[in-house]
């Protein structure tokens, strides 16, 4: 299936029941864009794949009718960019939210209605006129660009079928997991409680001095936060080293370095240069 070659953007939002996946032929329909190649199919096996080289949101204002005033937003998510594809698919995801109405109504005083899409029973936007079994929603096209001429004519059989393979989509799923878990926010230990200031200042004088000892940084949030952890280890009669549950810090050393042959702690330990410190950074619909 090969692009129309018609200057401006493709006019057609085509509704596709055997379709699993929505697809923008231009990236000026896109709200939030991220490349990704990949590919769609058919599922009637009909001509050789197409390339899809991003991803992300569309959304577009609609009306209920042709002269309605009002106007309402439907946004698409995972929306797939091939801009090599006929048209512009509305594939099965949308009728998660929205009832799809093929028409068969006459309005008082106008022509027979296609159809559209309804919410909670009311209609939200409207099918355009075109060939039989061509149900094209009726969309404005993105702010400073313009429609094209339809690649679709009266008397001609066209078949809309786009298939998104599930390894393809678990491939995606699983890069945007990554990305957001490189995103989020390190997570650091709780601050500390009273006793556990007093079980410092009781050792060491001050953080500062406890942090200094074990080559810490007072002004690292995760120099900070692995002090707290090998503090709370040895208020524990833990050694720091095994801690269940803190794998993302690594300490070198034996417990016993940490102890004097009375049982007292003492700050002999100090963390090598070479010991890392990781802390994981972590980063619908239809």
């Amino acid at each position: 299936m090969a692009g129309s070659g018609n200057v401006g953007l493709c006019p057609d939002w085509i509704y596709s029941d055997s379709s699993n996946v929505h697809v923008a032929k231009d990236k000026a329909w896109f709200t939030s864009y991220h490349p990704f190649r990949s590919s769609i199919g058919s599922v009637y096996n009909i001509g050789d794949p197409i390339q899809v080289v991003g991803i992300g949101t569309v959304e577009f204002e609609v009306k209920a009718r042709p002269r309605s005033f009002g106007t309402s937003t439907i946004q698409l998510h995972n929306v797939l960019h091939a801009p090599n594809y006929i048209c512009n698919v509305l594939g099965r995801p949308i009728t998660s939210v929205y009832t799809i109405g093929l028409g068969g109504s006459v309005p008082e005083g106008g022509p027979p209605s296609r159809g559209g899409l309804f919410l909670a029973g009311r209609q939200v936007a409207h099918f355009q006129p075109g060939p039989i079994g061509i149900f094209s929603l009726a969309v404005p096209p993105p702010a400073g660009r313009a429609f094209g001429a339809s690649p679709f004519r009266v008397g001609t059989a066209w078949v809309v079928s786009c298939h998104w393979a599930t390894a393809e989509r678990v491939r995606w799923q699983e890069l945007r997991a990554l990305a957001a878990r490189e995103l989020e926010p390190p997570k650091f230990s709780r601050p500390y409680t009273m006793r556990e200031l007093e079980y410092v200042d009781g050792h060491w004088g001050t953080e500062f001095g406890f942090l200094t000892l074990y080559r810490l940084g007072i002004g690292d949030e995760r120099d900070r936060s692995e002090g707290r952890r090998i503090v709370r280890a040895l208020m524990a009669g833990r050694d720091p080293a095994a801690m269940d549950g803190e794998k993302d810090v690594h300490i070198n050393g034996r417990f016993a370095d940490y102890k004097d042959s009375n049982k007292g702690v003492f700050p002999t330990h100090s963390r090598s240069p070479r010991a890392q410190v990781t802390s994981p950074f972590l980063g619908g619909n239809c």
